[in-house]
């Protein structure tokens, strides 16, 4: 493996451990929600494993975030932090309350639009 697959395997790991403290999960839980071993995602975190697609498909699942954007080596840390976090806070609300944020944010996406 090249140096250049091993930066890259890293900037992937990277991304799963960036998503996976933002959302607050362990390597452990990372691990039980994905079917795979804690040792596994260490492993993906520190850029050791070429990760298969259908590994990458659960972890993305996991993280509730699509796949590309664990290859998404481009986007601001904290920004994305903060924006995971808002997702991770408003999942945890009721229907109700979801809803009502939801029109909020539509609301304010025609204003900024126009």
């Amino acid at each position: 493996m090249g140096i250049e697959d091993k930066e890259y395997l890293q900037l992937l790991g990277n991304r799963v451990r960036d998503f996976r403290k933002a959302m607050g999960l362990t390597q452990e839980k990372l691990a039980e929600l994905a079917g795979i071993s804690p040792t596994y995602v260490s492993n993906i975190e520190i850029g050791k494993y070429n990760v298969t697609v259908c590994v990458i498909k659960r972890i993305s699942a996991s993280l509730h975030v699509p796949a590309a954007q664990l290859f998404d080596f481009n986007s601001g840390k904290v920004e994305r932090d903060e924006l995971i976090k808002t997702v991770v806070e408003i999942k945890s609300l009721n229907s109700k309350e979801q809803k009502l944020i939801l029109e909020t944010i539509k609301g304010m996406l025609v204003g900024i639009k126009e």
